[in-house]
């Protein structure tokens, strides 16, 4: 047995921080530059984890305490092989936030331009101005919520966190709740499990034949659109996953005025706010609530997602 140990500037450094075996394809180098930017407490864990895991990552506008920043975003990303932006980039004028004083922060042609060519960029939700810069400059855009390693247990901390909203207005007991939730897909089904799990009545309103019947099998109750007039006006939370202008002003001239319509639907979201604040209806965006209400599960889910997802860009699992 022997080992190899390599000394610089009297550090001992690991061998899996210079080089690995990638399946017996070759030498994979990990020092391959991951810029990360933007963000708040997630996007530090996920620049933690991959740090761990070997990669070379350079960060602006995390605040992360652990390690220094680069001080320019040109800097950042700069011959970078892949960049990861936050989860909500859907922001027109391609402007990202964050917790830093740096941000908001411009995406523009020329900042991308400084990377490798054909880097891929990665965020949770794109917006459309994105697309078409990424499109233009060659680099493949990965919008990671469409994946479900990802958007799965997002969903899970979605209804987690509403849940928690729900119970610091409410002045009632979950089981004398009756929740409404527009829409079936994975935070959708999340929040009728939760719901439903913790006592309150729930009814889930959706137009797809499969989805009414899959909700049905697993006890849900399960209608479609047409029927929301009869229950609306005695509901106590209107939970919209939505993503287009579903609870307009028909739906809202029903709903129960002392109850309260929280919208979980990526911005623009899923509501005629203007339309609700004249007819005098309580409604609340809570956009990113995996991000606030538990951000260090949020950030182990990206974590682990980018981990394996530069491994495998790096020559395979290992």
């Amino acid at each position: 047995m022997f080992f190899i140990v390599c000394f610089v500037q009297a550090r001992i450094i690991p061998l899996s921080h210079i080089l690995i075996k990638d399946n017996g394809r070759g030498v994979v180098d990990l020092k391959q530059k991951i810029a990360v930017v933007g963000g708040a407490r997630r996007e530090q864990i996920v620049a933690d984890m991959l740090r761990i895991n070997g990669f070379t990552v350079s960060t602006f506008a995390t605040e992360s305490p652990y390690h220094k920043e680069e001080s320019c975003i040109e800097c950042c990303l700069e011959d970078a092989s892949a960049l990861i932006l936050p989860v909500r980039c859907n922001r027109e004028d391609l402007m990202i936030e964050g917790t830093s004083d740096l941000c908001p922060i411009m995406i523009r042609e020329e900042l991308i331009s400084g990377m490798k060519s054909g880097a891929p960029i990665y965020c949770g939700i794109a917006s459309e101005n994105l697309r078409k810069i990424c499109e233009k400059t060659g680099h493949p855009l990965y919008e990671i919520m469409e994946c479900d390693d990802v958007a799965i247990p997002n969903a899970v901390l979605t209804a987690e966190g509403t849940l928690l909203e729900i119970a610091k207005h409410s002045d009632k007991s979950f089981k004398d709740l009756l929740l409404v939730v527009f829409g079936y897909g994975r935070v959708g089904k999340a929040c009728a499990e939760l719901f439903s799990a913790v006592g309150c009545k729930v009814i889930v309103f959706c137009r797809n034949d499969e989805d009414i019947r899959h909700g049905r099998e697993r006890g849900f109750d399960m209608r479609y659109y047409c029927g929301y007039s009869s229950v609306l006006p005695k509901t106590d939370y209107l939970i919209n996953t939505v993503p287009s202008l579903i609870v307009d002003k028909n739906v809202l001239s029903v709903f129960n005025k002392s109850g309260v319509i929280f919208d979980l639907a990526s911005m623009p979201g899923g509501v005629d706010t203007e339309s609700a604040k004249y007819l005098g209806v309580a409604s609340v965006m809570l956009p990113g609530i995996p991000g606030k209400y538990a951000p260090h599960t949020a950030g182990k889910i990206l974590g682990s997602y980018y981990v394996k997802e530069m491994k495998s860009k790096c020559g395979g699992e290992f």
